[in-house]
């Protein structure tokens, strides 16, 4: 493979041969925090949600709700106040707080309309948008707007201007459909026993002592009768013309930034945040609250989402480092120490007594243990006891007091980065030596090689230990076969390590958010974890292997 071909001599500074990948909504698979429900249109296929982080959509087929990829490229996140869909002319229209656009259903972009050509000073002057059977309209504070539905140009001919009566208005809470909205005579289901509405200034919500207010932002009836309201807490309502029920939906993560992701091997995606590593916080408050859910769980094949709050646990603290699964139960390393989620009854527990200190790093498992990376030192904790054991290890026993940063697992040899160097040891023999006495924050073993990280990325032989310097000024990085994923935060790059060929990919090419914290990959995808959600990028349609 690609290490064995790779000629490490010399610090890898040579011409690379660079290139932007275009953008294809269907390489890329987003899961973010829904926000704030500002807008809903609806086209012949599905439902549209307009929120403060994208656009996500419901799929009248399927029944699924996504992050729609490809109405979101293009579009600046916090600034969606109206989203219309046009049946007659098959585009999209999108006010922004600084701008209105459109595309066509065909379209991979959107097209900005000058605000001038429309004899509007300001998209804040816009009340409402909607269609009549040839034009689209543009209520402002001030008079109606006709425009071209295709050329997107104003239209200055006199109107009847009867025809306004016979306008149909989009759905935005800035707009009509955002006013005086009423749920107090709907019954809740699938939700808490305690659950209750009220009416406050003519705004009504629902109330629940674990969860707090849900305000409704927007409401609208689709083609099949289905009544939808958005909300302000990243849930929708969804209900039919003919019931007064209504159903709680929640989707996606429950955070903005998302630093911790974990594959279970189950089709089973878990999500978390890290204080410090989203915002360099090392202060570790980020405490439970008794309203917050602070880990979600994605299963992808059959796109179901659960969440787990913390009720019952309040005052501990919410970082999430790490996070392992054993049969059916989570460990969770976190700052002050390990929580545990059994998953037969979605119960949590806190362990943090007898750890060399709680401030817990990174989990390997080994037979029927866990060992676990802390500030001053390893620790062996058993799966079956639920305990912190008094360890026979070498490893263990030779690293107390060191503040240990991460752990990697190749069979029976346990690797260790540490502040006093990089270690391993073979379990089954119980030894222990010295690779590196440099100070490393993540590794990887491959093919007889170790990466390793501590802002540049080194190579080192496990055989003659020799280190060369293959990239500077790092964030993240993942490797696999004959290329490396290299993370500088706000963008990545994808290094074919047999041509030198580069590709780089940023919010232009897909990634959401500003900030990439992490890069993972496997041989057909890779994921970022950002400051805007999660992105999946299948990057094997594109590169050879």
């Amino acid at each position: 493979m690609i290490l064995q071909k790779y000629k490490i001599t010399v610090v890898i500074f040579i011409s690379l041969i660079f290139s932007y990948p275009a953008f294809n909504a269907d390489d890329w698979y987003i899961v973010k925090n829904l926000g704030v429900v500002n807008a809903i249109t609806e086209d012949y296929y599905s439902v549209h949600f307009a929120s403060d982080n994208g656009i996500f959509s419901y799929d009248k087929s399927s029944e699924d709700f996504f992050f729609n990829v490809f109405l979101s490229n293009g579009i600046e996140v916090g600034s969606i106040h109206h989203l219309f869909y046009d049946f007659n002319s098959d585009h999209y229209w999108i006010i922004q707080s600084d701008k209105v656009s459109m595309k066509s259903s065909l379209s991979d972009y959107w097209r900005e309309i000058n605000l001038s050509d429309l004899g509007i000073f300001s998209c804040y002057e816009i009340i409402d948008i909607g269609n009549s059977d040839d034009y689209i309209w543009f209520k402002t504070t001030t008079e109606y707007v006709a425009v071209n539905p295709i050329s997107g140009l104003r239209v200055s001919n006199e109107f009847d201007y009867s025809i306004i009566d016979n306008i149909k208005w989009g759905y935005s809470k800035y707009g009509t459909a955002g006013k005086n909205l009423d749920i107090t005579s709907y019954i809740f289901e699938d939700w808490f026993s305690n659950l209750e509405t009220y009416s406050e200034d003519k705004q009504s919500y629902i109330y629940n002592s674990r969860k707090g207010k849900i305000r409704p932002t927007v409401k609208m009836k689709d083609k099949n009768g289905n009544i939808w309201f958005g909300s302000n807490q990243s849930i929708i309502l969804k209900g039919w013309e003919h019931s007064q029920r209504l159903e709680m939906v929640k989707f996606g993560l429950h955070t903005k930034k998302t630093s911790i992701t974990y594959n279970d091997g189950n089709n089973n995606w878990w999500f978390a945040n890290n204080s410090y590593v989203s915002s360099k916080d090392f202060s570790s408050n980020n405490l439970f609250s008794i309203s917050k859910d602070f880990l979600t769980n994605w299963n992808e094949e059959l796109n179901t989402w659960n969440y787990f709050d913390s009720n019952g646990i309040a005052s501990i603290n919410m970082d999430i480092n790490k996070m392992i699964m054993v049969d059916q139960s989570v460990y969770l390393c976190t700052m002050k120490g390990l929580l545990y989620l059994d998953l037969y009854d979605n119960s949590f527990r806190m362990y943090d007594k007898g750890f060399s200190d709680i401030a817990l790093w990174d989990v390997e498992a080994f037979g029927e243990s866990l060992i676990l990376a802390t500030s001053e030192g390893v620790n062996e904790f058993s799966i079956k006891t639920n305990s912190v054991l008094t360890s026979n290890y070498k490893i263990v026993n030779e690293l107390k007091g060191m503040e240990v940063y991460d752990l990697f697992m190749d069979d029976k040899m346990l690797y260790v980065a540490s502040e006093n160097g990089l270690y391993v040891s073979d379990l089954i023999k119980n030894d222990i030596s010295i690779i590196s006495n440099k100070k490393f924050t993540k590794i990887e073993v491959v093919e007889g090689h170790c990466l390793a990280l501590n802002d540049n990325l080194w190579i080192i032989n496990l055989n003659t230990k020799s280190e060369n310097m293959m990239y500077t000024n790092l964030d993240d990085f993942c490797i696999v076969d004959d290329y490396v994923w290299l993370n500088y935060n706000s963008y990545v790059e994808l290094v074919n390590l047999q041509s030198s060929q580069l590709w780089q990919y940023s919010f232009e090419n897909g990634i959401p958010g500003s900030h990439i914290y992490k890069v993972e990959c496997s041989d057909e995808w890779a994921w970022f974890s950002t400051n805007d959600g999660i992105a999946f990028y299948n990057w094997m349609r594109n590169h050879d292997k």
